[in-house]
């Protein structure tokens, strides 16, 4: 902004024209045979199409204000001028300047309407923008004429480092429509960049362009009669009304120094081109369920902020926790209630705040978040393994913790062969569970592990091939279960106590025991089978069907084959057979005999090979 513009009233359209001339150019200075030098600094920028920009001046008001010394006493007045000034800069495409045809080089033009005291005047630069830089290609002044600087043209370095300062002397030759003059005007010009971000022009886009200032020097001959103001915002000389239009801190007095040349100084306050930064942002899931917790990425990455000094962050989330951050990329953004939610980020760069909310940037479902859960064994036996049955829902990652466990840590969905080894006692099985947004949940059951109980399945035992024998287990309390095995070997496989079936071979068995919890133990015992040779025939029956002794059988073990003969004491054959399982029951072709000594003959030939001849008698009692 340009402040405490004060000129002389006489005259107004004049001073107004070449005043707008000194502003609009930019960098150029109007007027001919200037004598005196003073330095020119002002503040320009490289526009983009569609941009407003305001300059006012306001005048106090003021006594008349008396100013003597040097070569020359004046008064200037102000008292007439107390509404100001304003000029406006508009940027607009050269196809909506009032001299579209004029500068086929142009990519954009700079209008400016200046108002004072009900009065409006308007002027147009047009630009171009090539390899060199910036170029002012023509110029139009209401009341002062059209200029065109095209060949040669005044030429803004480009490019250069921000932080640099270049400098250009320029000379610019143009042909003045209003006078029918040649206009030519040179200087030096000295660019300051600083800025970043940015600039989209008609035809061209420029990174890391948002503040220019330019500080440009000029070597202007004012002739015998010069002034020098201290705090001097804009000197303005006109030899044609010999005027002076300055500024001036009210209470100071500066003498004019004669004719020695010195210098006076234009400053301009620098403009800022404030270019928005695109704000993006992107949320690790749009749709969440209650009690998630989330991480949000900041987008955020263009050349404006990249080249700004000092940046800071300031995330709002509504209905989140923490409701605000200030990291870059916040996590662990959680979400306890269902429903749709913004979420704003506020940037702040170089002391400029820039804000964009994004609406409805997560939905929070109700009921989908994970829940965690398993399946177990609650009582387990020191020394043994056990596996864990996962019935989580809902969820993609899974982390178990065994206390007192071989194993301390798992990560499988249903861990296997978990071990208890080391000591008894109760302790904790923790499975936290979290689905794909990072919601997590957790749940702990008690496992209890108990010493195993004594089980004891007897001394082991020798019997005769053939015969059986009674196995017998005593465990623990005994109120749990018992299981024998083989189990095709005895009469009951879940008894305490059981009888074998006949052994013709040694044979272990296993008794397991379990008891309430599933806490199991076993024991074993070996029934040895010894072989016999040993066969024979009983010396008496009795046939009355009282189911006692009632047949007559060959005795005997390991026997191939044999030839067995009853007969009567007349030597009358009453019975014979060559099948051991088969045996004489007291009749004769089914007729029953009476009681009495019969007489037997016995041939066995056995698996040792050998032969065996046996003859006697037996009783057979009714």
């Amino acid at each position: 902004m340009m402040e405490n513009l004060y000129y002389q009233k006489l005259p107004i359209l004049r001073v107004m024209n070449q005043m707008k001339h000194l502003l609009l150019a930019g960098l150029l200075i109007c007027g001919n045979a200037l004598h005196a030098q003073f330095t020119l600094s002002l503040a320009d920028h490289y526009p983009s199409i569609g941009d407003e920009v305001y300059y006012t001046s306001f005048i106090d008001m003021a006594e008349p204000l008396p100013i003597t010394g040097g070569g020359a006493d004046l008064v200037w007045d102000f008292s007439e001028y107390v509404d100001g000034i304003q000029l406006l800069y508009e940027y607009i495409p050269v196809s909506q300047g009032l001299f579209p045809n004029d500068y086929p080089n142009s990519n954009w033009v700079e209008r400016g309407q200046g108002y004072s005291n009900g009065s409006f005047s308007t002027g147009e630069n047009y630009y171009s923008l090539g390899a060199q830089g910036v170029a002012l290609e023509g110029q139009f002044i209401e009341g002062f004429g059209k200029v065109d600087y095209s060949i040669p043209r005044l030429t803004y370095p480009f490019p250069m480092n921000f932080g640099d300062v270049a400098a250009d002397n320029w000379l610019a030759t143009g042909f003045n429509d209003a006078s029918g003059e040649e206009d030519t005007r040179t200087g030096q010009s000295t660019f300051e960049f600083d800025g970043y971000g940015t600039l989209i022009l008609p035809h061209i886009t420029l990174e890391d362009v948002v503040r220019v200032r330019t500080v440009n020097e000029q070597v202007i001959d004012l002739g015998p009669a010069a002034i020098t103001f201290v705090d001097t915002i804009i000197v303005w000389y006109s030899q044609d009304f010999n005027h002076y239009v300055a500024s001036y801190t009210k209470g100071e007095y500066i003498g004019f120094p004669g004719n020695d040349i010195i210098t006076l100084q234009f400053i301009r306050n620098p403009e800022e081109i404030i270019l928005v930064p695109e704000l993006d942002i992107s949320v690790s899931t749009p749709t969440a369920c209650d009690g998630d917790c989330l991480t949000y990425t900041n987008l955020s990455d263009d050349g404006v902020i990249a080249n700004a000094e000092e940046v800071s962050w300031l995330w709002t989330f509504p209905g989140g926790a923490p409701a605000t951050s200030t990291a870059q990329n916040p996590g662990n953004v959680c979400y306890q209630e269902p429903g749709t939610y913004d979420v704003i980020l506020e940037v702040t760069l170089d002391g400029l705040t820039f804000t964009e909310t994004f609406p409805e940037m997560v939905a929070v479902v109700e009921g989908c978040g994970p829940i965690a859960n398993f399946d177990y064994t609650p009582i387990v036996c020191l020394g043994q393994c056990y596996d864990f049955t996962n019935t989580s829902s809902n969820a993609v990652e899974y982390f178990w913790t065994f206390e007192g466990a071989a194993t301390s840590i798992s990560q499988e969905f249903s861990p296997t062969d978990i071990c208890y080894l080391d000591q008894t006692g109760i302790y904790n099985v923790t499975l936290t569970v979290a689905n794909a947004n990072g919601s997590s949940t957790s749940i702990t059951q008690q496992i209890t592990v108990v010493n195993p109980p004594n089980v004891n399945a007897g001394p082991d035992q020798t019997i005769i091939q053939g015969t059986t024998t009674t196995l017998s287990a005593i465990a623990g309390n005994g109120t749990g279960n018992f299981i024998w095995q083989p189990f095709e070997d005895v009469t009951c496989f879940s008894c305490p106590a059981t009888t074998t079936y006949p052994l013709n071979e040694t044979t272990t068995f296993v008794v397991f025991y379990e008891q309430s919890g599933g806490c199991q133990s076993s024991d074993t015992v070996t029934v040895f089978v010894e072989e016999s040779f040993g066969f024979g025939i009983p010396n008496s029956f009795s046939p009355n069907g009282d189911g006692v002794n009632d047949v007559l059988f060959v005795r005997g073990s390991n026997i191939t084959r044999m030839n067995f003969v009853v007969y009567n004491r007349y030597g009358e054959e009453m019975f014979s057979t060559t099948d051991q399982s088969k045996g004489w029951d007291g009749t004769k072709n089914g007729r029953e005999l009476n009681a009495g000594v019969f007489g037997y003959y016995l041939e066995v030939f056995q698996l040792d090979g050998t032969r065996h001849e046996v003859k006697g008698d037996v009783t057979m009692v009714r």
